[in-house]
């Protein structure tokens, strides 16, 4: 998927144009597609990529179009209402199928593997391959 790279960009860019681009695109992700699970995995790969964290950084810029800041609000509260529902192991499978797995200490936990090893067998396996 693009949205790890593209978050990665957003991250570093100073160019309104990139910007513009960039949100424009991650907002037409949490919008366009007519399924439900494919906006809400958008949303999570989003969330797995750290990307509510630039977008916080971006609404305290001032752009001179108005679209990028409406768009980055947009995007916010998408990614805040999903997060609202994300368990530490959603948080994992996200992170898994992003390619962009962090050790946070929850994962390392004895007790989140007691929990969820079982969740792993889901999907064919989904997660092992």
């Amino acid at each position: 998927t693009v949205i790890p790279r593209l978050s990665e960009i957003l991250a570093e860019t100073q160019k309104e144009k990139v910007t513009r681009m960039i949100v424009a695109f991650l907002r037409n992700l949490l919008e366009k597609p007519e399924s439900d699970k494919i906006i809400r995995d958008n949303a999570m790969t989003m969330i797995a990529c750290r990307l509510v964290k630039p977008l916080e950084l971006l609404s305290n810029r001032k752009f001179d179009d108005d679209d990028i800041n409406d768009n980055v609000q947009l995007i916010k509260e998408k990614l805040e209402g999903n997060l609202a529902d994300v368990t530490s192991f959603d948080e994992y499978a996200i992170e898994i199928r992003s390619g962009r797995l962090s050790w946070t200490p929850v994962h390392q936990s004895e007790k989140f593997w007691i929990e969820n090893a079982a969740k792993l067998n889901e999907a064919n396996f989904e997660l092992l391959r």
